[in-house]
């Protein structure tokens, strides 16, 4: 199908990959944290909002977390509003879009997120067609279906244009993660293309892979520590080409639809 052009003002929700804020040091730079960055508001009718991504149990433990603390981020009822987890990030990013929305004259949404990130973005865009709310374009790097509760596999029908960069499983790397956003309506110009890098790299962070204590899967126990992605058959360099060029893929797609970044 041919892609409508941007016409504007936009909102843009960037929203990061698990533990982004450990990982997006030294030569790590985020691709989402970029694409926000890039991404041009000027003139004061755009408006966009970047999010750290949340931590690897989905649970916000930046701050000291006690037995109860942890069992209130548990809690259907409360996680939304008590805690920076998967559903407290989409529950977010979800109430400031419909804020925006409602101060601007026919405003575009624009999603863009990296791993558990990206599935928050689906969720999102979930939320927002139940209030009337359209997306004209989700911007995914390697987003994964890895979240108790909420269901990635479809991207709604009211997103427009969909870019998504992911890791080639020829690699073998996070071999246990499937990809989130495999199933759209064929009215989505959907676009996907695999990159051989890490699901690290592919997010801006090639060197992130090889971090000790980094939480990797085993076919026996689920997760094991230490662990690192650095056995796969892939050089260093060449992880940091994958990173340059999944950026390049996502960007380039915002670009042909009419997107300033």
């Amino acid at each position: 199908m041919t892609a409508t052009i941007a016409a504007g003002p936009f909102i843009l929700a960037a929203i990061d990959g698990t533990q982004s804020e450990d990982y997006m040091t030294g030569g790590n730079v985020s691709s989402v944290l970029k694409f926000h960055n890039n991404f041009k508001v000027s003139g004061g009718s755009s408006v966009k909002k970047y999010w750290q991504g949340p931590d690897i149990l989905g649970v916000d433990v930046r701050t000291p977390l006690s037995p109860v603390t942890y069992a209130v981020c548990t809690i259907p009822k409360l996680k939304e509003a008590a805690c920076r987890g998967v559903h407290g990030l989409a529950a977010s990013a979800t109430r400031w879009i419909v804020s925006e929305h409602a101060k601007l004259t026919d405003p575009q949404v624009v999603l863009v997120g990296h791993s558990r990130g990206g599935l928050i973005c689906i969720d999102v865009a979930k939320r927002l067609m139940s209030r009337g709310i359209d997306v004209f374009f989700m911007g995914l790097y390697d987003a994964v279906d890895m979240a108790a509760g909420m269901d990635g596999s479809t991207i709604p029908s009211t997103v427009q244009n969909v870019y998504h960069a992911m890791r080639d499983p020829g690699l073998g790397s996070r071999r246990l993660w499937g990809n989130a956003g495999k199933q759209v309506s064929s009215s989505t110009d959907h676009n996907s293309q695999h990159f051989w890098g890490t699901h690290g790299s592919i997010g801006g962070a090639p060197d992130a892979a090889c971090k000790k204590g980094d939480l990797v899967e085993t076919p026996i126990v689920g997760y094991a520590v230490p662990g690192d992605e650095c056995k796969t058959d892939l050089t260093a360099s060449r992880n940091r080409n994958a990173r340059i060029l999944a950026n390049n893929y996502v960007v380039a797609g915002a670009r042909s639809v009419g997107l300033p970044v």
